[in-house]
Formats: C-alpha cells, sequence, structure tokens
C-alpha cells in the first residue's frame, strides 16, 4: 500500500514568503491569471493597450493605480497590425523605445507546441506580462463545456506557472442574456469555469465614453470598489480620465438612510406610505422596499420612534429631538 506524501500545518505556518507582487495595484498579479471581460465596443482593447504601457514605463495606472515596471508581450488575434499601430499613436506612442512585443494574427490555438514557443519568447525578451486578445482566438473549444474550457485554461496557468502574469481579454454574454446582477462575472461568456479558474476577473461596462471598472473576484486581496473612467478621443489623441470610485452599497444605504432621517425631521408624525411616497416622488431612485428595508433598520437603532396614531396609525418620529440624531442630519 502506498503511502501518500503529506505535509504538516506546522511545516507551511514555518515558511516564509514575499510579499504578493503586482504589474498592476489590485489589478495584475505577477504570477496571477487576470480576465478582462466587457460587452463588444466597451474599450477593452484600448485599456489593455494602456495597461501595457503603463507597465512598460512604471507609470501609474490611471494616474492611481501603481505599477511595477516590466517587459510586455502582446499576443493579438484581434486588432491586426494597422489597427494596433493606429490604436497606439491615439496612446501617445510615436517612436518610444518601449519593452513592449506583439505577435499579430498568427492565427495559432493555445497547444503544447504554442505554449512552448511562448514559454521561449518571454524567456528569451524577459517579459513579464502577457496579454492575449481575445480568449476565443485562441482556442477551438466548446466555451459553455467546463471540461473543455478547463483544459484550455491550463495552459495559460502553466505561463503564470513561470512567475508571468497573464491577461486574457474575454467577451460577455449577449445583451439580454439572464446572469446574477450581483456578479458582474456571471456576464462573462462560457461557461463558470472560465470565472473559477481565473484569479482575478475584471468587467467593463461602458456607457456613453464613461466605463466603469470592477472586480468580481480577487484571489490575493479585496476586491476594488468600481470606479468610473471616461474614454477621450478629442484632438486626435485618445486616453482614460479618471472619474472617481463609486460608492459601496453600505456607502449608498448610509447616504439613504440619512436621507430618510431628515425626510422624518421634516414631516414628523408621517405613515411609513407617506415616507415611501415622499421618496417615489422626488425621483431619486430608491425603491420602495429599499426605503422600508432601510427604514426598519433606523427602527431598530432607535434613531426612529414610532407612536400610535389615529385609527392606530404607525407614525414616525425622530427620535431626541435635540439629541444627536438630529445633529446628524443637519
Amino acid at each position: 500500500m502506498s503511502i501518500l506524501q503529506v505535509n504538516s500545518l506546522s511545516e507551511l505556518m514555518s515558511r516564509e514568503y514575499s510579499p504578493q507582487r503586482w504589474l498592476v495595484d489590485k489589478m495584475i498579479a505577477e504570477d496571477g491569471l487576470t480576465i478582462l471581460s466587457a460587452a463588444p465596443a466597451s474599450f477593452k482593447t484600448w485599456l489593455a493597450l494602456d495597461i501595457a504601457l503603463c507597465v512598460a514605463r512604471g507609470e501609474k495606472f490611471l494616474d492611481t493605480f501603481a505599477t511595477e515596471q516590466d517587459n510586455v508581450l502582446i499576443i493579438d488575434e484581434e486588432s491586426g497590425e494597422r489597427s494596433l499601430q493606429e490604436r497606439f499613436r491615439q496612446l501617445g506612442v510615436q517612436d518610444d523605445d518601449l519593452p513592449i512585443y506583439y505577435i499579430s494574427r498568427a492565427g495559432r490555438k493555445i497547444d503544447k507546441a504554442y505554449l512552448d514557443d511562448i514559454q521561449g519568447t518571454c524567456m528569451d525578451k524577459e517579459i513579464g506580462l502577457v496579454i492575449f486578445d481575445s480568449l476565443i482566438r485562441f482556442h477551438s473549444q466548446d466555451e459553455n463545456s467546463s471540461s473543455e474550457m478547463s483544459h484550455v485554461l491550463e495552459f495559460f496557468k502553466k505561463i503564470n506557472d513561470m512567475g508571468l502574469a497573464c491577461l486574457i481579454l474575454h467577451h460577455n454574454r449577449k445583451s439580454g442574456t439572464y446572469y446574477n446582477n450581483n456578479s458582474t462575472g456571471e456576464a462573462m461568456r462560457g461557461s463558470g469555469d472560465i470565472l473559477a479558474a481565473c484569479d482575478i476577473q475584471i468587467s467593463l461596462t461602458r456607457k456613453g465614453k464613461n466605463v466603469t471598472i470592477s472586480q468580481s473576484k480577487n484571489r490575493y486581496c479585496e476586491e476594488i470598489q468600481p470606479i468610473t473612467v471616461e474614454f477621450d478621443s478629442s484632438g486626435g489623441k485618445s486616453g482614460f480620465r479618471f472619474l472617481g470610485r463609486e460608492k459601496s452599497k453600505t456607502e449608498w444605504n448610509e447616504l439613504t438612510k440619512t436621507a430618510i432621517l431628515r425626510y422624518v425631521n421634516e414631516h414628523p408624525g408621517i405613515n411609513k406610505r407617506q415616507l415611501e411616497q415622499g421618496f417615489r416622488d422626488a425621483d431619486n431612485d430608491v425603491s420602495a422596499s429599499k426605503v422600508s428595508a432601510l427604514l426598519e433598520e433606523l427602527i431598530k437603532e432607535k434613531s426612529i420612534v414610532t407612536m400610535r396614531g389615529p385609527k392606530n396609525a404607525q407614525q414616525l418620529f425622530v427620535a431626541g429631538s435635540g439629541g444627536e440624531t438630529l445633529a446628524l442630519i443637519e
């Protein structure tokens, strides 16, 4: 009978590991597999090229996220050389001697032979980041098959095993296809094993020239809060401008609770139905169910008190009319 080789917990805890190295802080890990997904025409290739430039230069991405300088290899099966040149020019590249290398429309699918060639090229050029555009062009498998996509993604993970970062561009499902709106990762086309296999998932959602960047998965740290950027293509130049971080669900809830307190203070004695109607009339995009749920929280917190009014109706009042609660909302 053979015995499995096992290690003890004490052995694991006695080891010392170096801190996680990031090529782009909280977005692209040194030896991680990152998938960047979006609907067509959502600027994902533009964003990937901007990432390549920032890593190659060691400059902050979006003037916000620190990078560690490294060489970059772009394996492009989407744009073609003419389009790559034009996009880099619009991003401000002239004849810069940047450590960015590319392969364009080679037409090869990822397999053992291609993997060996990619690994050899990365060693020769001292590559730290490999960008693949896009996933569908590198395989002939059924994207909805968990086993087939797991096999495909294992090739990319072997690049990670060399200590290299991989950024793979991928498409989202067709508009109108059902998925859980609480998970942008589920919007990605194909098997759920694609999301399971990656270490970091980044989604882009476009509205006009504005793009929201969010994460649904990050193995190495807490997911970043969604941020909004603007894609500016005026004056013959193109680029992204950081607009700010979106508020978290907790922050929105706290803002709404403050608004409820203010409304009840201005309308003492109103009932729940009148409160919900007031928010509808204000057209502030807060559902009646959300108002009701947050009202219950405020009552439990004793920030709002209830009293029985005419016909046994429940009336709402702000607690401590001269105290801390009112001081919060002034």
